[in-house]
C-alpha cells in the first residue's frame, strides 16, 4: 500500500475522531516538500487540524497539543490565518455532522528476524 493510500485511510479515521490519525493527518502536512510525505505540504491544514484537535477535548489530549497549536498556527499570514479558521470550523462540522466511519490501516509488517529494520521493511 502506497504511501498516499495510507494517508487517506488516516484521513478518513481523522473525520471519524480518531485523536491519533488527526494527529497523523496534521503530521503529514507539515512534512517538507521533498521528505517523502503523502501529501504536499500545506500548513493552513496543519494549523487547522491542530485546532482541530485542541478543541477536541478528547482525553488523550495533552498540553503538547495546544503548544503545539500555537506554534503551527503562529506564523501564518492573516490571509492564511482566516482560511484556516474557516478550514478548522469546515473540518469540525464535518466530523459532527458526517458520521465517517473509520476504516483499517495497515501496520508496518515487522520482524526483527528479518535482519532490516522498520525504515526498511516497506521498500521491498
Amino acid at each position: 500500500m502506497s504511501e498516499q493510500d495510507k494517508f487517506v485511510r488516516q484521513y478518513l479515521n481523522a473525520l471519524a475522531g480518531d485523536y491519533r490519525a488527526q494527529q497523523n493527518v496534521a503530521f503529514s502536512f507539515s512534512l517538507t516538500d521533498g521528505y517523502g510525505g503523502p501529501v504536499v505540504t500545506n500548513l493552513v491544514h496543519v494549523c487547522a487540524w491542530a485546532k482541530v484537535i485542541s478543541a477536541s477535548g478528547c482525553p488523550y489530549m495533552t498540553v503538547n497539543d495546544q503548544s503545539s497549536m500555537v506554534i503551527k498556527c503562529s506564523d501564518l499570514r492573516p490571509m492564511d490565518q482566516q482560511s484556516e479558521t474557516a478550514r478548522a470550523i469546515a473540518i469540525q462540522t464535518q466530523i459532527k455532522n458526517a458520521h465517517v466511519k473509520r476504516v483499517a490501516v495497515p501496520e508496518i509488517e515487522y520482524s526483527p528476524e528479518s535482519g532490516k529494520d522498520e525504515t526498511e521493511v516497506d521498500q521491498e
